[in-house]
């Protein structure tokens, strides 16, 4: 059974609080994309309005905050209030100190991603619980698409870094999350394929079986 992640990304409280209830009890977990206009030119709901919601739900899924955000140090304090929060995703483009940062929010016991840019060939000189490859074509945008270009730096960080847990993360659908499943890959971020189907939760267990029918 693969992990699907439902994701939502908007700059609206009540399209979150909808979402969110939707998917309690049927999803362990929800992935929440928070952006301010600056890192990229999106802006979603704010981490406040996260903490707000997620704080009067009945049964809220484990959140995955996903910083889209320059600085993502400065977010700290707002990041730990949030109820359920379970992991945090950071850009290693955003800090000039990303294993700085990442210890940093270690240290609140939250489990730490880095999503690394699609070139990024480098060794890796810190610890961290996973790593987010972002394939979408347009980061910050929902829905525009698969980056294909992403599948190099999948297939570098399975081969170069075989213990590191990865998780895709845009475009996905049951053809490109088979795609990414040739290289190992057992954990997706999904959101229109899921939050634009006529059965939201129908999909999700469709996705959630894919590797069965392989």
């Amino acid at each position: 059974m693969l992990t699907i992640i439902p994701s939502i990304l908007t700059d609206n409280p009540e399209e979150l609080q909808k979402k969110l209830s939707l998917i309690q009890g049927h999803s362990q977990s929800a992935h929440l994309d928070v952006m301010d206009g600056d890192y990229v030119s999106s802006k979603s709901v704010t981490l406040a309005e996260i903490a707000h919601l997620s704080g009067n739900l009945e049964k809220p899924p484990s959140l995955e905050v996903h910083l889209m955000v320059n600085d993502p140090r400065s977010k700290l304090s707002e990041v730990i209030k949030i109820p359920g929060i379970k992991s945090v995703i950071l850009q290693a483009d955003s800090t000039a100190d990303i294993k700085g940062d990442v210890e940093l929010y270690k240290k609140h016991s939250l489990l730490v991603g880095v999503c690394f840019p699609l070139d990024f060939r480098d060794d890796i000189h810190f610890s961290m619980d996973f790593s987010l490859v972002l394939s979408e074509e347009d980061p910050g945008f929902g829905g525009s698409g698969f980056n294909p270009d992403s599948l190099s730096l999948i297939e570098f960080l399975r081969e170069e870094h075989p213990k590191l847990t990865v998780e895709v993360d845009g475009g996905m659908n049951a053809i490109t999350i088979k795609q990414c499943m040739k290289d190992g890959v057992r954990r997706f971020v999904v959101n229109s394929d899921i939050f634009k189907n006529n059965d939201p939760l129908k999909e999700l267990s469709i996705l959630e079986h894919l590797d069965e029918s392989e």
